[in-house]
């Protein structure tokens, strides 16, 4: 029945990448909309705002299957959960910082791609800032561990920290690059933050507040 269970959240972690990768897409080439009538800025929205919703849903339904961490529990806003986002916000500022003075600065590849993208189209600054954040805590924070652990027993608390950092990690640099390991630390201090607060809305605050840091 775990077995059958941990399949079911993996296909629907893989159909909520693929509809996050759809909704990527339009942002980065919005042009391949412009031949319709409806406005490009209009469709963009509505996959957006659409692509979330089945999203949640999705987040939600694995939730009610089985939730031994009591994720996503009421109430959801709490100055000392808004403590520990912003506490998870200075520790992935400090761990940039410490990098760019021990690797020597440059930027990985994924950083390049999201400056070129950001440079021929303003819209994809909101795909950065906001939607990306949203959509990527949700599938490599809630849904990984509805999938890989499931159980809230303080191993499964670290290791799953790590891991799914590493899988953040090599999400954002699959060439496996010195950079890896800024995203590895970026993806397991997000966990933390997760797992600490047991809502998704804080690690998404931390998400945004690195992102945006990052187009100014």
């Amino acid at each position: 029945m775990n077995f059958k269970r941990s399949l079911t959240a993996l296909i629907e972690a893989l159909v909520a990448f693929i509809i996050y990768t759809c909704v990527e897409v339009l942002y980065m080439r919005p042009s391949i909309l412009r031949t319709t009538a409806v406005p490009t800025g209009m469709i963009v929205a509505l996959a957006t705002v659409g692509g979330l919703v089945l999203l949640i849903w999705l987040y939600r339904k694995q939730l009610k299957r089985a939730n031994d961490w009591f994720f996503n529990s009421k109430p959801h806003w709490r100055w000392s959960n808004f403590g520990l986002a912003l506490c998870g916000f200075a520790m992935i500022l400090a761990v940039q910082f410490v990098f760019i003075r021990l690797a020597g600065g440059g930027i990985s590849q994924n950083q390049a791609e999201l400056n070129k993208y950001t440079a021929q189209s303003s819209i994809f600054k909101i795909l950065i800032g906001l939607v990306a954040p949203v959509y990527e805590e949700i599938i490599f924070r809630g849904m990984f561990f509805n999938i890989f652990f499931t159980k809230e027993k303080p191993a499964n608390k670290w290791l799953g920290i790590i891991v799914c950092g590493l899988v953040f990690g090599l999400a954002h640099d699959p060439q496996f690059t010195k950079y890896i390991f800024v995203y590895w630390a970026l993806g397991s201090i997000l966990s933390w933050v997760y797992l600490q607060t047991k809502d998704l809305r804080y690690s998404m605050i931390a998400h945004m507040l690195n992102n945006l840091i990052g187009l100014i």
